[in-house]
């Protein structure tokens, strides 16, 4: 369930990524400001139906400086198990178009949420094992998604259901993620003797650590 892209490893630079070269992704600009909570305007009955396709949405939040910023996005249901096992499933957030956010400028990209899954209390337990899963990976190696942990206020926009809080964490994007690296992602089948074996090796053992 934990991060592995295939992609082959040039550097390791700590470049962030960026469409307009001005502006910052969703996923910096929450964990640089170190952002807590946000609200996410949808229709949960398309969620909770795994309606196909994006729709329309409202994400928002509170700068540290106080002012409110209101972003329209795009979001979709995204998964596969767990697309078809969860009470609310995981989600991909799409921004089309550039947002200037006070001194900040927000870019385009695509993002994936990883959501509570589970109405039950447990959901936000498992939640939180599974970003500190992240976490982990990341202190052994910068070839790791980098997550941001945040509480989302769910409103409904048809009224429907009362507004929820539940935690959730963002992903890097993957374009930022080889960026940082350096690297270049690879459709095709890889030799064992064409992957760092140390990565490899390092990878192989923390799945074993995580499944045990």
């Amino acid at each position: 369930v934990v991060l592995l892209v295939a992609i082959l490893f040039a550097s390791c630079t700590q470049t962030p990524f960026s469409v307009n070269p001005e502006g910052q992704s969703l996923f910096d600009i929450l964990s640089e400001e170190q952002i807590e909570t946000l609200t996410l305007e949808l229709d949960v009955d398309k969620v909770r139906s795994k309606a196909d396709g994006y729709q329309a949405a409202l994400l928002s939040w509170e700068a540290p400086s106080g002012q409110l910023h209101a972003v329209p996005v795009k979001t979709k249901v995204r998964g596969k198990t767990r697309r078809d096992l969860c009470d609310f499933p995981p989600l991909k957030i799409k921004i089309d178009s550039v947002h200037h956010l006070g001194t900040t400028t927000l870019d385009v990209g695509k993002f994936k949420l990883v959501t509570h899954c589970l109405d039950a209390a447990e959901g936000d337990q498992y939640l939180q094992k599974e970003y500190l899963a992240y976490q982990m990976y990341g202190q052994l190696t910068d070839m790791a998604y980098r997550v941001h942990l945040v509480k989302i206020r769910y409103v409904d926009l048809n009224g429907k259901y009362l507004p929820e809080i539940r935690y959730a964490f963002l992903l890097e994007s993957k374009e930022e993620l080889l960026n940082r690296l350096d690297a270049e992602e690879v459709d095709d089948e890889l030799a064992v003797t064409q992957v760092n074996a140390w990565q490899y090796n390092l990878f192989a053992v923390y799945q074993c650590m995580i499944g045990n």
